[in-house]
């Protein structure tokens, strides 16, 4: 279902709302079977009691960090709330006049509080749930192409997409569970889709190619000559991944490319530093200088990256062309070279989803 959010946040916390929270709280919404529409802020008390009767008749999901989260609720309740019932994890879920809505204080939130079972079972309690990540694709797109597949009255799904990195969770009622049916309709989703499948459970991209690895006993070299660091931080979220990590360099410049990867210095005269060729050259010199089997490379600039992938074999280059803003841009490229490095650890499968 689609679900308005209200947000009722002081003005202090706003920026760091939208920078670490909203995506993480977009998420585990859809894992229980809400879609954020309509994002509606206040950053007053007074604000929300003066002008928020309507937005909050028309709300679904309200998302607080005011201290007085009890005053803040009565008058909710008072207002709008027909019924109101406190669970475990210091939110609150009731019913209004027009439908149902939620609760939820920022202050006692966190993956620990905000369980996706728990939650899977105050708003689906009669489902089941599948869960099948991919790449390449914005929400709007997935959605468009899910729509046009003939979909069983028995299930209902939603989607969130952060990069082009999308999750789709499919919700199945098992009071109406037709088998065959809903196994046909699967295998149709993840055939339409399987290019850009990476997983069918809910794992990021970086935890997907450290179990590649791990499988394959491959080793591999990261060379980040964009994203300030980015990628690296990105890997290093994953502790075990060290294990198969040789180097995970940072390169910012001319003379940090000859002396940490050994390139001749005349090849950095005759070549631009953002060229096809620059990253071919630091990639084999990975290769050749490490013990790696795969070597990664990205580079180039933000509105023209390159991303190289390759073995001693053969190295393959991703042009691309963006216009969106630096950060933007940024979080897709990282995105994008860990489903390259993924689908070189898969090159030998033909399918992501076995028939």
């Amino acid at each position: 279902m689609i679900a308005n959010l209200i947000l009722i946040l002081m003005p202090d916390e706003l920026n760091y709302f939208f920078s670490n929270t909203q995506i993480w709280l977009r998420k585990k919404l859809c894992q229980c079977g809400i879609e954020i529409g309509n994002i509606i802020i206040y950053n007053s008390f007074d604000e929300i009691i003066s002008k928020a009767t309507t937005a909050f008749e028309e709300c679904s999901v309200v998302v607080s960090n005011f201290n007085n989260s009890d005053k803040l609720f009565s008058v909710l309740s008072n207002k709008y709330v027909t019924k109101a019932q406190p669970h475990k994890c210091g939110s609150f879920w009731f019913n209004k006049t027009m439908g149902k809505c939620f609760y939820i204080n920022l202050d006692n939130l966190s993956e620990e509080t905000f369980d996706k079972k728990l939650f899977k079972q105050i708003i689906q309690p009669n489902s089941t749930n599948n869960c099948i990540k991919l790449f390449g694709l914005d929400g709007v797109e997935v959605k468009r192409i899910l729509t046009s597949l003939p979909k069983p009255s028995s299930i209902d799904y939603s989607v969130f997409s952060s990069f082009l990195d999308c999750e789709i969770n499919f919700f199945t009622n098992n009071e109406t569970l037709n088998t065959q049916v809903i196994s046909n309709y699967f295998r149709q989703v993840h055939e339409t889709f399987n290019d850009y499948i990476y997983s069918d459970n809910d794992e990021e991209l970086i935890e997907k190619v450290c179990e590649l690895l791990e499988v394959r006993n491959m080793n591999i070299s990261i060379c980040d000559c964009l994203t300030n660091g980015n990628l690296k931080l990105k890997i290093n979220k994953i502790e075990r991944i060290k294990a198969f990590l040789c180097e995970n360099y940072v390169l910012n410049n001319k003379d940090e490319y000859i002396q940490t990867l050994k390139i001749s210095p005349a090849f950095l005269a005759r070549n631009d530093i953002n060229s096809i060729e620059t990253a071919y050259e630091i990639t084999i010199n990975m290769l050749q200088n490490t013990t790696a089997d795969i070597g990664v490379c990205v580079s180039g600039t933000f509105q023209k990256p390159i991303i190289a992938v390759g073995d001693k074999e053969a190295v393959h280059f991703y042009k691309f062309n963006f216009k969106n803003n630096k950060e933007v841009v940024k979080n897709i490229i990282i995105n994008t070279a860990l489903f390259k490095l993924l689908k070189k650890l898969k090159q030998n499968d033909l399918s992501f989803y076995e028939k």
